[in-house]
């Protein structure tokens, strides 16, 4: 598993077991820790803007990616090297779909074109 951090808090873990290099994106389930809790409101500000929303809400959206951006993320793969990465979003859809339960996060990795990572992992 892949622990994904913001800033100094381990926020999940994830397989990342969806990969497409020509896009640098991975993606995969995401199973909260409890430090989770203290940027989860962060995370679902980006769904409370885009669930069941056509168009979604651009002064939402706006403040996400505002505070996304400042945010230090950080993906440590299994064998314990540092993943590059542009950013990360968690879609947190616990309210809206609670009888998923953790089925209900996912993650999305923006990885750096200059990463070698995914080269291969496709």
């Amino acid at each position: 598993m892949f622990s994904i951090y913001c800033g100094d808090l381990m926020i999940g873990t994830s397989d990342l077991g969806g990969v497409d290099a020509g896009m640098g994106v991975a993606v995969g389930a995401f199973f909260p820790t409890e430090d989770y809790e203290k940027v989860r409101k962060h995370f679902r500000l980006f769904t409370e803007a885009t669930f069941e929303k056509a168009p979604p809400d651009e002064e939402m959206l706006g403040r996400f990616y505002a505070r996304n951006s400042r945010f230090r993320f950080a993906v440590i793969a299994p064998d314990g090297t540092t993943v590059p990465l542009f950013t990360c979003l968690v879609r947190d859809y616990s309210v809206e779909l609670p009888d998923l339960g953790l089925e209900a996060y996912q993650v999305e990795v923006q990885l750096s074109e200059q990463s070698a990572w995914f080269h291969g992992r496709a």
